[in-house]
């Protein structure tokens, strides 16, 4: 629970975040359902981008300059003592983080630009996606609903999968554009071996 009343004109009665001040209305921080069976504690079935989302809000207050944690909600989350009864993934959306941070480092996304003389161009260097590392790479499609990994992914607690990311240009080595992939594209046009390549609207297999 946080004192929010340097934020009132968003949180003050009549504002448009009222309905959250003396509750514990998590759901609603990702599903906007500010009903009565909207604004509940319960985030069972929740899809991970909805509980990572949840966990971002729980950030943003708990690092704001302005508000203070004066003290917790008594419930699911939190016992008569003020201690966490762990029934929040937490565990499952640190390791959800971990694993895409893994992901990045892997497969960091592309340099890009537009220009009139060139239109869209992509390319890869040693800190291409903000990720600083010994190798360059070389730039491809990646499709994430295609990959093996993610294909491999189950439902945990009756919760759905989640969704696969949209399309992205990603750098990766040479050693691993050179397996054939289903979830890699290689830019049409452009050579395979290429750091930089113009993006073109159809690309051509990888493998």
């Amino acid at each position: 629970m946080y004192d929010v009343h340097t934020g009132a004109k968003h949180y003050a009665k009549g504002h448009s975040y009222h309905h959250f001040v003396g509750i514990d209305g998590s759901r609603a921080f990702a599903t906007g359902e500010y009903t009565a069976e909207g604004l509940t504690d319960d985030v069972s079935g929740m899809s991970m981008e909805m509980l990572e989302s949840i966990g971002g809000w729980h950030k943003f207050f708990a690092e704001h300059e302005t508000y203070r944690r004066i003290g917790h909600v008594v419930g699911r989350y939190y016992d008569a003592r003020g201690a966490p009864t762990h029934a929040f993934p937490w565990a499952r959306i640190a390791e959800s983080k971990a694993a895409a941070e893994a992901k990045e480092r892997r497969m960091p996304m592309c340099n890009s630009k537009w220009s009139r003389e060139e239109g869209a161009v992509v390319w890869c260097t040693t800190q291409s996606g903000g990720i600083e590392r010994d190798w360059v790479g070389v730039p491809r499609l990646y499709n994430e609903a295609h990959d093996p990994e993610y294909l491999a992914l189950t439902p945990t607690d009756g919760e759905p999968k989640r969704s696969p990311k949209p399309e992205r240009c990603v750098c990766i080595t040479t050693e691993m554009a050179a397996q054939p992939a289903a979830h890699f594209s290689v830019y049409l046009g452009c050579a395979p071996e290429a750091d930089k390549c113009q993006v073109r609207k159809k690309t051509e297999g990888s493998g």
